[in-house]
Parts: C-alpha cells; structure tokens; sequence
C-alpha cells in the first residue's frame, strides 16, 4: 500500500526532544564558534572573516597559511585598536605573530579548517556553518530591496 504526500505538507520537524542549542553546538562544536562574534573585538572579527570567507569561497583547494595570516596581518591594520581576549593568549609585539596567534584561534574555535594533507603543504578552509553564519551577517548589513508582490492601484489618482 502506498502513501500520497500531498505537495505542500510540513517536512517532519528533526528529533523534537532536542533543544536548538543543543544542536547548535553540537554541530558548531562548542561555544567558541559564536565568542568570536560577541566579544569586545567583534568588529574585527567579523571583518577578517569575510575577507578569508571571499578568498576561501573562490579555491576549492583552500588558501595557503602564509597567505591567509597576510590577509589577516591587513585586517589588523585597519584595526589598530585590538586588544587580545586572554582565550587567544599573551599579545606578540610583532604583527606579523600577532596574526598566528590570531588565526590559530579562529580554527580553534571551529570558523576555519585546516584538514591534513599527504602533500604537509597547510590549506585553509572556510567552515561550512561559518560561511552561513556570514551569508546571514551580509544579509542583515545589507537588506535585499522591497519587492511587491501585489498589484499596485490608484496610487496617483
């Protein structure tokens, strides 16, 4: 016997007994993820996330360390303010290590991947969360335009 789906039925809600935040950081992997975004050095943050999310997005091959803690070391000098949080550790005086330490905490906490390779060459990866959590980000700083869906009538009559 075979069971009709009608079109416009509700997808089953997964494992209603688990909270949302359970799984959020079950697959975020811990708290790490959403610290970078709420701490004193936010705006930083999310500004060197985009720029490695948008040259990330372009290589499938991933963005080569050096590399990426360039593209770090000029975030950090945009922002000259930063102040390490004691979760990324003592503050280098060189920006260069400034930026190290700085890119070994956004794979710490799970923004950043960097898989192991037969090559020992050192990729960077975007994670997959991260890069729908700034798809989201660029969507609240810039809003799509209003579209109307209905007809308009009699608006100069």
């Amino acid at each position: 016997m075979v069971r009709e789906i009608p079109l416009n039925a509700v997808p089953p809600i997964p494992m209603l007994s688990e909270r949302l935040s359970t799984a959020l950081f079950r697959e975020t992997r811990g708290t790490g993820f959403f610290r970078v975004l709420a701490g004193k050095n936010a705006a930083f943050y999310v500004d060197v996330l985009d720029a490695l999310e948008v040259e990330t997005s372009d290589r499938t091959d991933g963005v080569g360390r050096d590399e990426a803690v360039a593209l770090i070391v000029e975030t950090l000098e945009r922002h000259p303010g930063l102040e390490f949080e004691e979760e990324v550790g003592e503050t280098p005086a060189d920006l260069r290590e400034k930026a190290r330490a700085l890119l070994e905490y956004l794979l710490k906490c799970h923004w950043l991947e960097e898989p192991p390779r037969r090559d020992w060459r050192r990729k960077i990866h975007f994670d997959a969360h991260g890069a729908t959590m700034l798809a989201a980000l660029r969507k609240v700083a810039w809003p799509d335009a209003a579209v109307f869906t209905d007809k308009l009538v009699g608006v100069c009559a």
